[in-house]
């Protein structure tokens, strides 16, 4: 008989959901304080230059201006501005300092100012003067690998990085395939574009101790790397959890420079001092790692893999930041995409004048999932096996080493064959799979295919990697209230009501009865970012352990105020009862009053923290139908069938929502934007007027289903999925490109030029 429960599974409005409409000191971007200042950074027009003059003197003395800082004002720390991250791991390479003198991509900070509005601030970085020395520029990662190339880093190589990985023999793989297969794919650089731009508000007191407000989503990570940096000890910092912030999406999984830069303003003018970047600046700053992926794989006759082999080049752009990580989680994304006894995944990572790449949503999976989607349809082609039977055949199996966790633990709960076989159903997928050449007129349709075999980045603990602890304190308040401190930050991913209905479930309490504090890292756990598709099977898992021990004590304590039993009570709607006499019962608010103003005199409290070591494994899949038109090249979706594993839905229609969301996302990559780094290192589509953004109006509403395949150790059979849904929409339509028109491309972004100059060449254009 399936338990039936009242909050965990129903789709509840979003608890803050009024909250976040109305906006409030919710969002790190409305914070004001008095005496504020407005900071502005001066950033550098020049793709790679050494700065040999830099005089801010008519700056500082502009009215209304309290501070300049530049690169003489900052400790000379070697510093790796991803967050999470042990910051003594060897793997993280050093290559950042706050301020240089030297600018290695347009948009590099050279200064910054504080004043006491932002416009007299923006006039003092016109009166700032600076002298460059041009250098060589290189924005091809390739190019920056060949020998001879100008240094970005000298005396340091170009190659930033390298890791290879796997498992087996992969040559003896190779001779042991009946066919061989090879491709070459490539990914660009996107946006994440968060509706609420990077912001930070320092307030510093008399005794050098320092309050940071920021849209970060780690706030322990954040205050470690800036004491760090700055060399300020750590008690002197106090970083805020704030309720939620506008979206990240990866973006402010760094230590950005406007968060040292802000705090070195307002220690230097001894006020509070604010920085906000533009719409501009983010574009400019944030991004994803452009790759080239290189897959040869080996197939016996019957369509199973013997050899599957892997080599990434990414593009880091001027500092390393997250490209290790993103090559580590793409890794993994490959080898666990579809078995095979010999597998191997290399990287290397180059450095190029472009801006630094960060984390984005899938962290990855988009740059390597279109190659494993797109070429493993190019196989079914070739063999006459249908795509959906293939990934079948290749598919994983329960109880079978988790190549996720490297073997150490086994596969449990995993649907992926039945994410395919349920989605090929509800599509009609049957007989549509093969391309038609002879297809004619103006716009033509085509069906394709793509998927998310397993995912769970971000979420095991191991030596050198993210700090995945999680953490949670829990008090019930003698009004009855269950007051949960914890760092996860609701991100627009809903995490609060996701935790709130976990919580409400275990307790028996209201929804309302929850409430998160605004806490600080003086006071909350440590938790590692809100990121990966780790917040509802992690915290969810550290909140739910939290609350069944609280409720142990509050069923003790009830024990003695009802005179029974404690295995005889139970609780609901903030209540707590005898269960075969309802009549007797006694509030959250009594209980609360009784244990703590009476013996034993003690608050009820509950303390957990957990570092998992076990990978959930959420799947899924992608079926869309375009339209493309022959004269024009514009790709339009006409229908897109989702469906995913998510083990157990704690709020159905929230998932549905990050699966709506991430498909925008991963349409727009396919489809439509692009931040594009020209030749000379200029970049271009820094505003929505050139960014093409992917919206509501361009793809018809999909069809989402949600398969229920319970995850033993996930708080109440839930796995995760806001990662998942971004990564199968750009293969996915890159196939169904090919099943249109027989013309395969590689390349992304498939824009109206890119798929009309591919027609032309293929002669299928209408003339």
């Amino acid at each position: 008989m399936t338990e039936q429960l009242d909050f965990v599974g129903h789709s509840i409005h979003n608890v803050d959901g009024l909250e976040k409409i109305r906006g409030g000191i919710g969002y790190p971007a409305e914070i004001r304080v008095a005496g504020m200042l407005h900071g502005k950074i001066l950033r550098s027009p020049r793709p790679h230059a050494r700065i040999v003059r830099l005089d801010t003197s008519r700056a500082e003395k502009y009215p209304g201006v309290a501070a300049v800082v530049t690169w003489t004002d900052f400790p000379k720390v070697p510093y790796h501005p991803k967050i999470g991250v042990d910051p003594y791991s060897p793997t993280q390479v050093r290559d950042c300092l706050v301020l240089e003198d030297r600018v290695r991509y347009v948009g590099d900070e050279v200064a910054a100012v504080a004043a006491t509005s932002t416009e007299i601030a923006e006039e003092a970085l016109e009166l700032i003067t600076v002298e460059y020395e041009d250098l060589p520029v290189i924005v091809d990662p390739e190019g920056a690998l060949k020998e001879g190339r100008p240094l970005i880093h000298p005396p340091k190589s170009n190659l930033a990085a390298s890791n290879k990985r796997g498992w087996g023999d992969i040559e003896l793989g190779f001779k042991e395939a009946d066919h061989i297969f090879e491709g070459t794919y490539r990914t660009h650089r996107a946006n994440q574009f968060p509706l609420e731009t990077h912001v930070c508000l320092c307030i510093p007191d008399s005794l050098g101790n320092l309050v940071v407000h920021s849209s970060t989503q780690m706030i322990h990570g954040l205050r470690e790397r800036l004491s760090t940096v700055l060399e300020i000890p750590l008690r002197k910092i106090r970083v805020v959890r704030p309720n939620y912030i506008g979206g990240a999406f990866g973006s402010k999984l760094d230590m950005n420079p406007v968060e040292p830069l802000c705090v070195m303003l307002a220690l230097k003018a001894r006020q509070p001092v604010r920085i906000q970047l533009s719409r501009k600046e983010e574009f400019l700053t944030t991004s994803c790692n452009p790759t080239v992926m290189e897959l040869r794989s080996g197939l016996r006759r019957d369509g199973t893999f013997t050899a599957r082999y892997c080599k990434v080049l990414a593009d880091a752009g001027a500092h390393t930041n997250h490209a290790a990580s993103v090559c580590g989680v793409a890794a993994s994304a490959f080898l666990s995409s579809y078995r095979s006894t010999n597998s191997v995944f290399e990287n290397l990572i180059a450095y190029t004048n472009s801006p630094p790449a960060g984390a984005y949503r899938g962290y990855g999976g988009p740059q390597g999932l279109l190659g494993v989607e797109q070429h493993i349809d190019e196989i079914s082609q070739e063999l006459g096996i249908d795509p959906v039977d293939l990934r079948i055949k290749n598919a994983w199996r329960n109880g079978e080493p988790n190549p996720r966790t490297d073997g150490r633990t086994v596969i449990t709960g995993y649907g992926f064959e039945e994410c395919l076989r349920r989605g090929a159903e509800k599509f009609g997928w049957a007989g549509l799979s093969k391309p038609s050449n002879g297809k004619s007129g103006t716009l033509l349709r085509g069906v394709g295919l793509a998927c998310m075999p397993m995912h769970g980045s971000g979420i095991i603990g191991k030596p050198g990697g993210s700090l995945e602890v999680s953490g949670a304190m829990m008090k019930l308040g003698v009004d009855g209230i269950v007051e949960v401190t914890l760092s996860t930050i609701d991100q627009g991913g809903s995490q609060n009501t996701i935790l709130t209905q976990i919580i409400a479930e275990v307790l028996g309490a209201h929804l309302e009865d929850v409430s998160f504090s605004y806490a600080d890292t003086d006071v909350a756990p440590v938790d590692a970012p809100t990121h990966a598709t780790r917040v509802t099977y992690i915290v969810g898992g550290v909140v739910k352990a939290a609350a069944e021990s609280m409720k142990q004590q509050m069923m003790e304590v009830a024990a003695k105020i009802l005179d029974s039993k404690a295995e005889n009570l139970q609780a609901k709607e903030g209540k707590v009862f005898v269960e075969h006499d309802p009549n007797r019962s006694t509030t959250f608010a009594e209980i609360a009053r009784k244990s703590q103003f009476a013996a034993p005199g003690r608050p009820i409290l509950s303390y957990q923290t957990q570092i998992s070591d076990h990978i959930p494994c959420p799947s899924g899949a992608q079926f869309v139908e375009v339209e493309v038109d022959s004269e024009t090249g514009r790709i339009r979706i006409i229908r897109s069938v989702a469906i995913y594993d998510v083990g157990k839905a704690i709020n159905p229609a929230n998932a549905e929502g990050q699966i709506e969301g991430a498909l925008a996302q991963g349409f727009g990559f396919c489809l439509s934007e692009h931040l594009k780094i020209d030749e000379a290192g200029q970049p271009h589509a820094t505003d929505l007027a050139d960014y093409k953004m992917f919206s509501g109006l361009d793809a018809s509403r999909a069809e989402i289903i949600l398969v229920e395949n319970p995850e033993p150790t996930g708080p109440f059979g839930a796995k995760g999925l806001s990662e998942l849904p971004i990564c199968p929409p750009a293969p996915a339509v890159a196939n169904a490109l090919y099943n249109a028109t027989g013309v395969r491309i590689r390349e992304l972004p498939l824009t109206p030029e890119a798929v009309l100059k591919a027609l032309q060449g293929s002669q299928r254009a209408i003339r």
